[in-house]
């Protein structure tokens, strides 16, 4: 078989794992973190300036949607590991790719890896399985 790398990922946190035979163990090889995503919505939005907004109350200006703030976060997260797939990918380090995340995270991550990279992934799950064991992870993929 050849390596397959397993990406569990959410907004805030992923896990990479490695599966190197056929429905074989899986071991966790890499934790990614961005605190930045578990941060409030006003924790997130500034002023032109940098400044915090100063805006109190549930109101929200014409220029900001509701949530705004942690969606360019989770994208940054996604574009974060979609570039690090994507180095892997060009020194071969895996062959095979299983992306596992909500739906949400997971369109947000497909749209930032490039078409070698897509071209490796051989399942998608669209659940939050983060928190989950790695043997809870491979039973999920060897159910698909």
């Amino acid at each position: 078989m050849e390596t397959q790398w397993i990406l569990v990922a959410e907004s805030a946190s992923a896990r990479l794992l490695v599966r190197a035979a056929p429905r074989g163990d899986v071991r966790e090889i890499e934790r990614f973190d961005h605190p930045d995503s578990r941060k409030k919505g006003h924790e997130l939005e500034t002023d032109r300036s940098g400044g915090v907004d100063q805006s109190h109350g549930h109101a929200l200006s014409d220029s900001r949607e509701k949530g705004a703030g942690q969606r360019i976060e989770a994208d940054a997260f996604a574009r974060r590991l979609a570039d690090h797939l994507e180095t892997a990918r060009g020194r071969d380090e895996f062959e095979q790719l299983v992306l596992i995340a909500d739906p949400r995270f997971l369109g947000m991550l497909r749209e930032h890896l490039d078409d070698d990279t897509l071209d490796r992934v051989i399942t998608s799950i669209d659940k939050n399985l983060v928190k989950e064991s790695a043997e809870r992870i491979k039973d999920e993929i060897d159910g698909t």
